[in-house]
């Protein structure tokens, strides 16, 4: 981890980890605290609405990237490998505990929050899920910056057709939109002033046109609202809450395939390599068979199938990436049969399992730790696609829906929906080929010397 780019992108793996770690409570539209009422003391809707895997990764992904850190190059590439493994067995156990143990509402909705609007509540950075949307205004594909209160406005004070700006307005249409503005997220103390507002303005011959009543409201209303700080989707989702939380499933679908991959790899690629001849030669057969399986074709399939979880997706990217993992460990393990160590372990006593686990992969396996970070990005990729392509479960954040949904049905494009997730998506597989790259100049002798 010599040259600035590894450092980088080291640095950019570590980061979007701590935020899929962390991503309930970065992105949430439950309060980080609330009080009671007025005076009475304060909790936390947020921390009450957490489930097991959200505690484990929360509490684990740290300790991990620590450990992993401390100490030198070749130190971080084996405590890498093994805390991807642990991470992902504690990730997997978690998700059986969640299935089993009911989860409360994500959405922390209107009608609590408007009950609590007196109460101060304290938001995350940024104060929605990926699965909140308002139901009462046009908000698919605001801008970023937008406000929650202007998309609610553009709702209740739409322009008439039959009249213009400066029209003015009719007392039954006037009554009708004064009603409508209760529905705004206003203190009571906020909506006496915007209501008393209105009664001096609307009086016995004056002319309260549209363009005076959408100045008197927006007036009391600049300030009020969460902001969109990326803008939202098609769907009116929050596009920064979707990308914190689909920061989540990319590194999770990465470390639990490649995981799973590695697995299936290296006790394949292992028993091949050591055993030899016609052990060998079927099982290299095994592997040229399952090589030759069309990935993305049968994940189609089996999105068609099987249930559009994530983790059915992690398994099946898992079982059909394994080949290349299995022919790197074969070739190894062929290389290092052979060595004087391994033959004195042999007329020491040991087994074959003990030479293998003991001798054998420990100095074949660096080769594997390169390629398992290449894994990592070709499975996120894969996810990606298929979350663009609508395969996946809809109701699962993901960067692929983010850039599938940043076409309009008119066929504009909308440029916020493109760049962010195009943009975290190309740094995130960059900076695992990168470091995969680093860990080959680090590991390999050859190119050690060749440097």
């Amino acid at each position: 981890m010599r040259t600035p780019a590894s450092r980088l992108a080291l640095a950019w793996i570590v980061l979007i980890t701590l935020v899929a770690a962390f991503a309930p409570l970065l992105a949430s539209s439950r309060p980080l605290s609330l009080a009671i009422d007025a005076a009475g003391p304060r909790h936390s809707p947020l921390l009450e609405s957490l489930d097991p895997l959200d505690w484990t990764l929360a509490l684990a992904a740290p300790l991990l990237i620590g450990w992993c850190l401390l100490g030198g190059p070749r130190r971080v590439a084996g405590r890498a490998a093994l805390a991807s493994l642990l991470l992902a067995l504690g990730v997997g156990a978690a998700s059986i505990v969640q299935g089993l143990t009911p989860r409360p509402p994500e959405v922390f909705g209107d009608e609590t929050r408007a009950a609590h609007l007196d109460l101060a509540p304290r938001w995350t950075l940024v104060p929605f899920s990926p699965a909140e949307r308002s139901t009462d205004a046009p908000d698919s594909f605001l801008p970023p910056g937008t406000r929650t209160v202007t998309a609610t406005l553009s709702a209740i004070l739409p322009a008439a057709p039959e009249l213009s700006d400066s029209a003015s307005l009719s007392p039954e249409r006037l009554a009708q939109l004064t009603q409508s503005l209760r529905s705004l997220p206003l203190t009571p103390s906020e909506r006496d002033a915007l209501e008393r507002d209105l009664a001096a303005r609307i009086t016995p011959g004056a002319a309260l046109t549209h363009s005076d009543l959408r100045a008197i409201v927006e007036h009391h209303t600049a300030a009020l609202g969460r902001v969109h700080i990326l803008g939202t989707d098609a769907r009116g989702h929050d596009v920064a809450s979707h990308l914190i939380h689909g920061c989540r499933v990319a590194v999770s679908v990465g470390i639990i395939a490649a995981a799973i991959s590695t697995i299936i790899g290296v006790s394949v690629g292992a028993a091949a390599g050591f055993m030899g001849g016609a052990a060998d030669a079927l099982l290299s057969r095994v592997i040229d068979a399952f090589a030759s399986i069309p990935v993305l074709f049968v994940l189609v399939i089996a999105a068609g199938v099987l249930p559009r979880q994530p983790h059915v997706i992690m398994a099946v990217i898992g079982c059909l990436t394994w080949t290349g993992c299995a022919r790197l460990t074969r070739a190894a393990v062929i290389a290092v049969r052979s060595s004087e160590y391994v033959l004195a372990a042999r007329a020491a006593g040991a087994g074959p399992f003990a030479r293998v686990t003991r001798h054998v992969l420990p100095n074949a396996l660096a080769p594997v730790i390169i390629d398992v970070s290449f894994s990592l990005a070709a499975a996120i990729v894969i996810e990606s696609g298929l979350s663009f392509l609508g395969l996946t479960d809809p109701g699962s954040p993901s960067w692929g829906s983010l850039l599938a949904s940043a076409v309009k049905d008119t066929g504009s494009p909308v440029w916020w929906l493109a760049f962010a997730p195009g943009l975290v998506l190309f740094l995130t597989c960059l900076s695992y080929n990168t470091l995969g790259e680093a860990l080959r100049d680090t590991l390999d002798p050859r190119s050690r010397r060749h440097a």
